[in-house]
This record gives C-alpha cells, sequence and structure tokens, in this order.
C-alpha cells in the first residue's frame, strides 16, 4: 500500500500532497431563511444529493450575523470556519436580506463570502437592489422538491467546486 501524502509526479520527482482543512473538504454551507416549509426544501435537498457540506440554518438575518461575528472572531482550537456559501431570503423578520447584505459587504472578514439570494420575489427593484448591495447571484425560489434538488445541484457544482474563493487572511485584508 502507497502512502496518500506521497506521489511521484510523471517527471520522476517526489511531490507531497497536503490534507485540505475540513472547512474545504466538508465547506459549511448557511441557509438564511425564516419559512420552514423553504428551508426543508433546500435542506432536503441537500441531503439527497452526495455533496459533501456542512448544512447550518438560520431563521433570519440577525440570526445570520450572530453566526458570522462567531466564526469570523473565533481563535485557536475553537475556530470555527467562515462558511463557503450564503443562501439568503430576502423578505425575514428582525433583520431582512438586504439589511444583511449590506452589513456582510462592510465586515473586513466577511465581505467576499459567497452570497446567493434565492427569494420568492422577482420584481427588477428587489433584483437589482440585491446586486447593487453585493449579491453573487439571484434566484427565484422553485416550486416543487425536483426543482429544488436541480438548484442545489446547480449553486454546489458551480460556487463550491467550480468557483474559486478569495482566502480569509487573519488580518481582514483581502478576504
Amino acid at each position: 500500500m502507497t502512502d496518500p501524502t506521497n506521489s511521484f509526479s510523471a517527471y520522476g520527482s517526489q511531490s507531497q500532497r497536503f490534507a485540505l482543512p475540513d472547512s474545504e473538504v466538508n465547506p459549511e454551507i448557511l441557509i438564511i431563511e425564516d419559512d420552514v416549509n423553504d428551508a426543508f426544501l433546500i435542506e432536503r435537498a441537500f441531503s439527497s444529493s452526495d455533496f459533501r457540506c456542512s448544512l447550518q440554518t438560520v431563521r433570519d438575518g440577525l440570526e445570520a450575523l450572530k453566526h458570522l461575528e462567531e466564526a469570523a472572531q473565533s481563535k485557536g482550537s475553537k475556530k470555527k470556519s467562515i462558511p463557503r456559501l450564503l443562501i439568503l431570503d430576502l423578505k425575514m423578520p428582525r433583520l431582512d436580506g438586504f439589511e444583511f447584505l449590506d452589513w456582510l459587504r462592510r465586515q473586513p472578514l466577511l465581505k467576499r463570502t459567497i452570497t446567493v439570494v434565492l427569494s420568492s420575489s422577482g420584481r427588477p427593484e428587489d433584483v437589482n437592489r440585491a446586486y447593487d448591495l453585493g449579491a453573487n447571484c439571484f434566484v427565484q425560489k422553485p416550486l416543487g422538491v425536483t426543482e429544488y434538488r436541480e438548484l442545489v445541484k446547480s449553486l454546489y457544482s458551480f460556487w463550491v467546486n467550480l468557483n474559486r474563493c478569495a482566502p480569509v487572511q487573519e488580518d481582514g485584508i483581502g478576504w
């Protein structure tokens, strides 16, 4: 049996493979959704797939803000990972999606976090405002289970597998 951390390249020199941190192997996806039925459909679509991810769900922008602040401020052995992807509803109590986006883009360690708006609204003014506040993507909520599965598959394939995220820097510069 060969050692999985060492291998030889086609050119004969030895190269070393390094294990990815757990946050890259099993990235966290934070669902920010106040409607329990929509949250359930999103969670179900992820769980029925074979994607490797850690799902967390919060019910409004204020809970999301607290979750992200804890992750950004944690250190040492209690260090929490910043989610790789946020799936954000717009119309929520306490702190809505627009207010949350505005806050998020002003945070040095969090401002480049990939944020997909998933809303029942298709109003052009909502779409424009979400993009003006820094949303990476705007998708109207699907109507059925099959459509949710297809949506989750597309989001994961692009934003987690293909997209290259900016690395988080401890000093807060450059995400």
